[in-house]
């Protein structure tokens, strides 16, 4: 017992004493720095090319950049990397500005890396598949770069029109001149007009036209005669003139003298026709009504041309006459006087 109160005041004196109080701030002191020391880490930040070191006990990121009166924009772009559960390096992407024109105005967006297609894409902008861009979308973006874009329509109207058809005419010395017939119809072609205007930003700059035939036109084909026939008649079918002027077809020949004559207008003839021009007269025994005849001078000179036994008279009957031809006028007739013909039976 004696012993105990003994180690008891000599305690009782050495934490009175001087010594043991450096004793305890001593220790004190040591766990303080150790405490400090622990949590203590040595930052690299990385802000752009420029890098330095920063010593710091702050474990947030954002509280060790504003330690280091570092100031990062709302476009800037921060990472970090640890080790042993502490921040070790901190990177800083900065972030540039590049401007985006389209549809008639422009806007700026902010990136710290990244291509056109990205400046687009944070500007909201979206391309049509003919739309044009003043850089590649694929090409990386830099400072204070302007990108273009060119907004690209196409209107497109198609129509049609009519291709006009050809005629070609043929001469036949069958015909007299100025008469005409028509051999084959003709008929226009239709074209199919394709026109596409291209428009950039709203103007024209370009316009194509793309032409379709739908429909060929058809060559018309006209005959038209070259004989001074007198009488309006055209040929039976099947009947030309061969190179002396003669019918290629024929069932007889008669030669003989013919006569010349007119009539009032609305005058009739023995068969029951209107007395006409190509209508003449013959002896209706020798050339029966409604036969079909050719009629010219021996020496073809004087052609009166395709006609039609229609009428008759008495010259005719007592063969004095193998013809009389009528014309329109009684001038005509005289100036026909009498000739040598040759009738050419037709029919």
């Amino acid at each position: 017992m004696t012993s105990f109160r003994l180690l008891s005041s000599k305690l009782k004196r050495f934490f009175k004493s001087k010594a043991c109080i450096v004793a305890i701030f001593a220790a004190v002191c040591c766990t303080i720095l150790f405490v400090a020391i622990a949590n203590t880490s040595r930052v690299t930040i990385v802000d752009q090319n420029n890098e330095f070191v920063c010593t710091t006990m702050k474990k947030d990121v954002q509280d060790i950049l504003e330690e280091s009166e570092i100031s990062v924009g709302p476009y800037d772009k921060v990472t970090s990397e640890s080790e042993n559960g502490k921040i070790s390096v901190i990177s800083i992407a900065r972030a540039f500005p590049v401007t985006v024109a389209a549809d008639g105005k422009e806007q700026t967006v902010y990136l710290t890396s990244g291509t056109a297609g990205d400046a687009l894409q944070a500007a909201g902008i979206t391309l049509d598949k003919d739309d044009l861009l003043s850089v590649d979308a694929s090409s990386a973006v830099s400072k204070n770069q302007k990108i273009v874009v060119s907004r690209v329509d196409y209107d497109e109207t198609v129509t049609t029109e009519a291709i006009p058809h050809e005629v070609t005419y043929e001469e036949t010395s069958s015909m007299r001149v100025g008469a005409s017939v028509v051999v084959s119809r003709g008929s226009n072609g239709t074209r199919q007009i394709r026109t596409v205007n291209k428009y950039i930003d709203g103007e024209l700059v370009d316009t194509d036209v793309e032409k379709t035939v739908v429909a060929e036109p058809v060559t018309e084909q006209i005959l038209v005669g070259t004989s001074n026939m007198v009488s309006p008649m055209d040929a039976p079918a099947g009947i030309t003139l061969d190179e002396n002027g003669v019918p290629t077809e024929y069932s007889a020949v008669i030669t003989g003298s013919a006569t010349a004559y007119s009539a009032r207008e609305g005058a009739g003839t023995a068969s029951g026709m209107k007395a006409a021009v190509g209508r003449v007269a013959v002896n209706p025994n020798l050339i029966p009504y409604g036969t079909r005849l050719f009629i010219r001078t021996t020496d073809g000179s004087y052609i009166y041309g395709y006609a039609v036994a229609a009428d008759t008279g008495t010259a005719l009957m007592d063969g004095r006459a193998i013809v009389d031809l009528f014309f329109d006028s009684y001038e005509e007739s005289c100036q026909f006087g009498r000739r040598n013909v040759e009738i050419y039976v037709l029919s």
